[in-house]
């Protein structure tokens, strides 16, 4: 989500233009792998501190 709302500012800011968006696809496509896992922590540490607050936060 946070990756979809950053390639959608790159590829609205007139700045970056085309250029932008090729050298960040690049990016993520030379890093897949590492930003599927850094996805997967964080929705696994965001699932967990949901849990807790549901059961800690009385």
């Amino acid at each position: 989500m946070l990756m979809q709302l950053i390639l959608f500012c790159f590829q609205k800011n007139s700045f970056w233009g085309n250029a932008g968006s090729t050298i960040i696809w690049k990016a993520i496509r030379a890093n897949y792998w590492a930003w599927t896992l850094w996805k997967f922590f964080f929705l696994v540490l965001y699932y967990f501190l949901s849990c807790r607050s549901e059961y800690f936060c009385i």
